[in-house]
Order: C-alpha cells, then sequence, then structure tokens
C-alpha cells in the first residue's frame, strides 16, 4: 500500500504531515483544477494524503473548517470535496431516490418551500476567486468549439477597433448616424438665443456628474 494511503491508526499518526506539504498556492487554471478531483481519491493539501472525501479529515485531524480549506486553495464554494468517482456514485442515488419521489417533496408548496429555505442559507459577495474569471471563459470556448464556431468575426472586430479616447476614436463615434442626425436636428438650436447662468450651471454639473459616473464605471466594471 502506498504510504499516502496508509492514514495511521493513532489520531497523531493521521495528522502527521507528507513531506513536501503543506502547499501553498490557489487555482487559476482551470484544467489543473478538474484534474485535482479526478479519479477515487482526492488529496488533502495540507497534509498530502489521499481520502475520497476530506471534509471530515479535515475537521478531525487538522481542525480545519471546509470554508476556510476552499478558500485557501480556490475552490468553488458549491463545490464537494470528494473525488469524481463517489461524486458520481452519490449522485446516481441521488438521482434514483428523486425518481422514487423520496428525496423532492411531493407537491409544488413542498418544493417552493424547501427553496426558500435554501436561499436562506445562500452567502452574497463569494464570487471572488481566480477562478470565477477563467471558468465562464472556459464554458464560451467549449460552446464555440461545439458551434464550430473559429472567432473570426471577434478578431476582425477587435482587429478594427480603436483606442478609447484616440483621434480616430473620436472621428468614428462623430461619424455614427445617430450623432450625425442629433446635430442635424440641434445645429441651429442656440442661434439667436442666450444661455442664462443657471442653465450653464445645471449642465456643467451634469457633465461633471456624468464624467464621474463614468470614471466609477470603468473603476468598478
Amino acid at each position: 500500500m502506498p504510504p499516502y494511503f496508509y492514514h495511521g491508526k493513532t489520531p497523531e499518526a493521521r495528522r502527521r504531515v507528507l513531506p513536501g506539504y503543506p502547499k501553498d498556492f490557489v487555482f487559476k487554471d482551470y484544467d489543473e483544477y478538474k484534474q485535482y478531483f479526478v479519479g477515487d481519491r482526492i488529496i488533502c493539501l495540507l497534509c498530502g494524503k489521499h481520502y475520497r472525501a476530506i471534509g471530515n479529515h479535515l475537521r478531525v485531524s487538522h481542525e480545519t473548517d471546509i470554508e476556510d480549506y476552499k478558500k485557501k486553495y480556490g475552490i468553488f464554494w458549491t463545490k464537494a470535496l470528494t473525488c469524481n468517482d463517489l461524486h458520481e456514485e452519490q449522485s446516481d442515488r441521488a438521482k434514483e431516490r428523486i425518481a422514487n419521489g423520496e428525496l423532492l417533496p411531493p407537491t409544488i408548496e413542498g418544493r417552493r418551500k424547501q427553496g426558500m429555505f435554501a436561499r436562506k442559507h445562500i452567502v452574497k459577495g463569494r464570487r471572488n476567486l481566480p477562478l470565477h474569471k477563467v471558468y465562464p471563459a472556459e464554458n464560451i470556448k467549449n460552446y464555440n468549439v461545439l458551434q464550430g464556431r473559429t472567432g473570426e468575426i471577434t478578431r476582425a472586430r477587435e482587429a478594427n477597433q480603436s483606442k478609447r479616447g484616440s483621434s480616430e476614436f473620436k472621428k468614428k463615434m462623430a461619424e455614427r448616424p445617430q450623432v450625425k442626425a442629433f446635430i442635424e436636428k440641434y445645429k441651429n438650436y442656440w442661434k439667436g438665443r442666450k444661455q442664462s447662468k443657471e442653465h450653464v450651471r445645471k449642465r456643467a454639473e451634469a457633465v461633471k456628474a456624468y464624467h464621474i459616473k463614468l470614471k466609477d464605471k470603468f473603476k468598478y466594471g
């Protein structure tokens, strides 16, 4: 039996950390992340031992909360800390119970109450892991492959884009049909008219507020 399968008969032996552990990294590559769960064992990155599921091991041997472990290594909050083989077994059993009417409430009202109960325990603001930026892009890439999309249209569009704020960009914006229509409609609006001080003040405040909003949009968006 490989040494990483031997967990020890005593609590001290089970807490023993193998050479090279604990690991100090955060999952940023989605393929590497998926590979972590492949097979019939999952590695505890704190001690190097292999288990089918490491939830109880973290609590008992390392006195570590599952949420803290996921945060430390950048694992999705909703991902169970089980190997893929065990996950498939549990999924099959759950599907069988659903088919038998054991898992879900039999009535629509019962399902609604169950959903309301589940939503109360959802923690907001936790889409802050590096993989949250990689995962959607990976899904879009796989979808485009299935649809036979090569990305030529996107690359051509990006090649024709002008840098925001450049003279070329401003020229393109000014030549848009809606801009030309606006200029044509209001080009003679101020002829023979004078702007009051109050009107000038309101315009200046509106422009200032617009630029602040635009700045915040690019800063946090």
